[in-house]
């Protein structure tokens, strides 16, 4: 039974590992191929490009995307801190991302709203 169960815990963190690969390809990679530029969305279309082009460096939207996925990882393990000149953001651990709409990290939102979510359920 505790073999069964050691598989079972292998096996739902292997597809919660590939699922968030996929997710982070949809909204990172996806964008890239398509000539999107994400840093984009989060300033809107008329921004001046100092201002794109510190997004880029407060997100790592210039890393590559190895790098991205790293510190993505990381940052749900350890935390991670945004930084783009003197503006820093920390995010603690888990870190599920920053809201590009909300500025604030995302696990403090899914936190908020999972009650509805699972009363819904």
């Amino acid at each position: 039974m505790l073999a069964y169960l050691i598989r079972r815990l292998f096996a739902a963190a292997v597809m919660l590992v590939v699922i968030i690969l996929v997710v982070f390809g949809i909204f990172f990679l996806v964008p890239k191929w398509a000539g999107v530029d994400i840093a984009l969305n989060f300033v809107g279309k008329q921004a001046d490009p100092a201002a794109v082009e510190g997004v880029r460096e407060k997100l790592g939207l210039g890393d590559p995307v190895l790098v991205q996925a790293w510190e993505f990882f990381k940052g749900i393990f350890a935390g991670r801190t945004y930084a783009a000149g003197g503006d820093v953001t920390h995010c603690a651990a888990p870190c599920f991302g920053y809201s590009f709409k909300t500025e604030q990290s995302v696990w403090p939102v899914l936190t908020e709203r999972f009650p509805v979510t699972l009363a819904l359920a």
